[in-house]
């Protein structure tokens, strides 16, 4: 198995190399715990493998210069990736199923920020959330298709929901998610530390494993990393 790496030393030694090829994975959390930094630090690393990436932003977060200051602390090759855009899970839906289309032996990974936020800014009735679920699903069997027969690895990012059954921060669209990503990471906030957690990981002894995190101006790492 090979990993791609976050750009973290402590990150990729806590998932057991770093973010698995031709697999899905799916990191996911709340508001300002790092989720578009960890995807935007892993893609801009991967640049520098000489193989291409791309990166749909779903919030209208990711900027040029975000992007550049960010790339500025890292060794990378922007050249090798390009941005696009989804505001509505319409568009994010279409894009998604023309992926195989664009798909080339130079496209090995493509991150997806955040997956289910046009997804949750679209739900309503019971009988248009079925159509929504529908719809999703389709999505990531796309996204499981891309992983497993061109050997492409996806990075989704994902919001988290208070589940009052489970008493928990969940995934939105938790059931979908968890069936079909192999791999699985929380990011959650403890004060002014980020705690990254290992949920669902085909590598059964990482189950569980935490690391606390900090945001920096060269992305999110390990809270010693820097001290070591």
């Amino acid at each position: 198995m090979n990993f791609i790496s976050t750009g973290s030393r402590m990150i990729d030694e806590i998932l057991g190399g770093g973010i698995p090829e031709g697999m899905l994975t799916l990191v996911y959390g709340g508001v300002a715990t790092g989720k578009t930094t960890l995807l935007l630090q892993t893609s801009l690393m991967f640049s520098n493998s000489g193989y291409g990436f791309m990166y749909v932003d779903c919030m209208g977060k990711v900027t040029p210069r975000r992007l550049q200051a960010l790339a500025d602390h890292m060794p990378c090759i922007l050249s090798n990736g390009f941005l696009l855009s989804a505001s509505t899970f319409e568009e994010l839906y279409d894009l998604i199923l023309s992926f195989e289309k664009l798909i080339s032996f130079n496209l090995r990974l493509i991150a997806l920020d955040s997956l289910t936020r046009p997804y949750r800014a679209m739900l309503g009735s019971r009988s248009k959330n079925v159509r929504l679920n529908r719809l999703l699903n389709r999505v990531l069997a796309m996204l499981f298709k891309l992983s497993r027969y061109y050997g492409v690895t996806i990075v989704i990012s994902g919001d988290a929901r208070y589940s009052p059954q489970r008493k928990v921060l969940e995934p939105v669209a938790s059931g979908i998610l968890k069936y079909w990503c192999d791999v699985i990471l929380s990011l959650h906030r403890e004060g002014e530390h980020i705690v990254l957690k290992i949920e669902k990981h085909f590598l059964k002894d990482l189950l569980g494993h935490e690391l606390i995190c900090k945001i920096v101006d060269s992305g999110i790492k390990g809270l010693y990393e820097d001290k070591e």
